[in-house]
């Protein structure tokens, strides 16, 4: 400010000694700031503190749904297209914004003269947010319209919504999720020498660029009519876990909206996705949500069924003998009058169920369709549903403690936005044990949920010590509505349970091992658990079961002769079914129920007495007698491929075979051991299958027998009792704390892998 005064000072003194020297007079401008700025809008956490806004759309801040990361903006004269300057900025934060010359938004240049912008001239603008598209985001690569209507983006994980830490292998969630966002002003034009906002408005009035998005967004509601529920009762069934797919979604759109049609699309392959359990699963079973995304696309009506996105849902049912069937449902997104779906368009559909499900498309019979499209919103405040005077929002509804001493406390501020006073209710601290059962947590003195006071609640949480992770859970109320919050406190090594449902040898080429083969009924499920289902209600096939028989002495040899059998775990009697290689099948009773929990131990500190880290697995093969089919037989050929290892470490994270596995005899030899646990597999009750088994290192087989040992500990049962257990290295392990038999044992492990973690963990 002095220096300004003072150059108006010497401007006049300079005035009055030309006036004097009889020159002519001269005015002086004295230049302004000449910045040039951008204030693109979208809904933000900001205003869900001043307005009121929906909880469907405060929720969907969390999904990154209105994060602005970068900007990309091009600017043209609008007479001819000729270009005049491109701008780019990224890693863009709250913090990035800026405020000069009375006016807010992000910097795109210090001086607007210099990048020849002029004033009085009108520019057409293209506002690109969030491009990864190098054509896009590199300097000087776009100098026409032409070239910038040219550009394409193809996104594969388009239908995935954000989730902070996972994987970027999860098929459900991205941990770096933003959509691209456009938008574009017709005619700017510089009216003065000052500092410039980019906007959408001459008349004197400045408004913030609008930006859109260039996706769609689907959100579908599948629910159980009452007359299927009744009928669910009389047939003492339950419908239990939903799971969806895409079909049909776009996954490339043209980069800006003036671009040309651009299409791709096609359909998730692979297993289902998670659907979301609704606010009150626990009193309307099967009401499920699913959220997701695509591009636009465009169909026609004679094609609808083949081209017209829709999901298709996969109920899990439980019969009354408490085994899983797998009902489907194919539902559109779109009325079948539709033929296209609009960008920056939210679809809504909800589906009543009235009917069990089937492999072929639902007809309208058994089921209720009712949709709705609207504006996903662009900016501003969003109309609340029913009273506008009523909101609540709190974050983060879900939160993860990692590690901590034993007496430290870790702690979090969970926040909460609300158009009146709250509550907090329905506060518990869980744990499950080694049966995968929720048992409170013993310790209350260990974890703290404080009151809500001034938009703020604390919560503090010391390490567990039952070894495995605490599951802490309460309900803000307030508003007219309601939110759970959950937190999770992992400790740095700790157990916790996958249910397993069934277990089998798993060969390519053997019928009745997990393949269909001659004796599967059409449409029959490719797993042991029908087949074995199928052997018990037909009965016969001895000589299928002679002939089993027969390969697996060849591949064990003749003193091993009922080394392992099939088994379905029954989850309402807590026993096996089994059929063993002999032929014998039946049910397997004890006095203590049979533990069908696959055990995973993640371990990032396990002390100076272990070392953590991958064995370097080494492949070996062992022939045996092999039959493609079960009428011809073939050749002997290399039959199995095992693995060894001499190093002797600890697996970060390793998964045991469940207890449902109970193998008659021991093994003589290290080779058959590891044979045996090759051919092994393992499925979970969401029907997971976990292949990929190997024997243990000799350090895992000692921190499983300390493990199972520890003060405390009520994570994992006992799982090692026999007195020697082989080690991936070809050895004898002795258990010091044996409580079974003497022999040589097999407990089987595998690597658990990134996907299958963050599955594991995922709330």
């Amino acid at each position: 400010m002095k220096l300004h005064r003072l150059f108006i000072i010497l401007a006049v003194m300079a005035a009055g000694f030309l006036c004097s020297c009889n020159q002519e007079p001269f005015t002086i401008e004295v230049k302004e700031s000449q910045e040039l700025m951008l204030s693109p809008e979208l809904l933000d956490i900001q205003s869900a503190r001043t307005k009121a806004i929906s909880a469907d759309d405060l929720k969907d801040d969390q999904f990154n749904e209105n994060k602005i990361s970068r900007l990309d903006v091009f600017i043209f004269k609008a007479a001819d297209g000729t270009f005049v300057k491109d701008y780019h900025i990224g890693n863009l934060t709250p913090e990035s914004i800026v405020i000069s010359g009375g006016k807010e938004g992000y910097l795109l240049s210090r001086d607007w003269v210099k990048d020849r912008l002029e004033k009085n001239v009108p520019y057409k603008v293209y506002v690109v947010a969030n491009s990864t598209n190098t054509a896009i985001t590199t300097a000087g690569s776009i100098t026409t319209e032409e070239a910038l209507q040219a550009l394409s983006t193809t996104d594969a994980n388009i239908y995935k919504r954000y989730k902070e830490g996972v994987d970027v292998r999860d098929r459900t969630y991205s941990p770096n999720k933003t959509f691209l966002m456009n938008a574009t002003v017709a005619s700017w034009t510089i009216q003065s020498s000052a500092t410039q906002l980019i906007c959408e408005n001459n008349a004197g009035v400045e408004s913030p660029v609008m930006l859109e998005r260039a996706a769609v967004k689907i959100v579908m509601e599948v629910e159980l009519s009452p007359t299927l529920k009744a009928r669910l009762a009389a047939d003492h069934s339950q419908y239990g876990e939903a799971r969806w797919k895409y079909v049909n979604f776009n996954t490339a759109t043209p980069e800006i909206p003036e671009g040309s049609s651009v299409s791709n699309v096609g359909s998730l392959s692979g297993s289902y996705l998670d659907a979301v359990p609704a606010a009150d699963i626990a009193t309307n079973p099967g009401h499920y949500i699913v959220t997701t995304y695509a591009y636009p696309q465009t169909w026609t009506t004679a094609t609808a069924n083949d081209a017209a996105p829709a999901i298709v849902i996969s109920y899990t049912v439980t019969d009354e003998n408490g085994v899983p069937h797998y009902h489907y449902y194919y539902i559109p997104v779109c009325e079948s009058t539709v033929t296209s779906t609009q960008r920056n368009k939210l679809y809504k559909v909800k589906a009543i169920i009235s009917s069990y499900g089937s492999f072929e498309t639902v007809s309208s019979e058994q089921m209720e369709l009712t949709y709705k499209v609207m504006d996903w919103d662009v900016g501003g405040a969003a109309e609340v549903e029913a009273n506008a005077s009523e909101y609540l929002f709190v974050t983060p509804a879900k939160y993860v403690f990692n590690g901590g001493d034993e007496d430290q406390w870790l702690d979090n501020i969970f926040r909460y936005y609300c158009s009146g006073p709250v509550r907090i209710t329905n506060v518990s601290a869980t744990y499950k044990n080694y049966a995968g059962q929720t048992q409170t947590d013993p310790d209350a003195s260990r974890w703290e949920v404080g009151a809500a006071s001034n938009g703020q609640i604390l919560v503090k949480s010391k390490v567990p010590t039952y070894g495995t992770f605490r599951t802490i859970k309460f309900t803000v109320e307030g508003g007219g509505s309601s939110e759970v919050v959950e937190i999770r406190h992992y400790p740095e090594d700790y157990v916790q349970g996958i249910a397993s449902s069934w277990c089998s040898y798993d060969r390519d080429d053997w019928a009745g091992l997990g393949k269909s083969g001659t004796y599967m009924a059409s449409g029959e499920h490719d797993n042991s658990l029908f087949f074995i289902q199928r052997i018990y209600s037909e009965g016969g096939f001895d000589a299928l079961w002679n002939l089993i028989r027969r390969i697996i002495q060849a591949i064990f040899g003749s003193n091993v002769d009922d080394a392992f059998s099939a088994r379905v775990f029954n989850p309402v009697t807590k026993h096996n079914h089994y059929i063993k290689l002999d032929g014998t099948r039946g049910e397997e009773v004890s006095t203590s129920t049979i533990n069908n929990q696959m055990y995973v131990l993640q371990i990032t500190s396990a002390g100076d007495k272990y070392s953590v880290g991958r064995p370097r697995l080494i492949p070996s093969t062992k022939n045996a007698m092999y039959y493609r089919n079960w009428v011809t037989p073939t050749n002997v050929v290399p039959a199995v491929t095992y693995y060894t290892s001499q190093d002797d470490v600890i697996s970060p994270a390793f998964m045991l075979a469940s207890q449902i596995t109970i193998l008659t005899n021991q093994f003589a030899r290290a080779d058959n051991a590891a044979s045996h646990c090759a051919l092994y597999k393992e499925v979970d009750q969401e029907g997971h299958p976990y292949t990929g088994w190997r024997l243990p290192t000799k350090q895992e087989i000692n921190y499983m027998i300390e493990n199972q040992q520890r003060d405390g500990q009520q994570a994992m049962i006992q799982v090692l009792t026999g007195s020697h257990y082989w080690a991936l290295d070809g050895s004898l392990v002795r258990n010091t704390h044996q409580t079974g038999g003497n022999g040589n044992f097999v407990r089987c492990v595998r690597d658990v892998t990134e996907e299958e973690l963050a599955r594991l963990n995922q709330f």
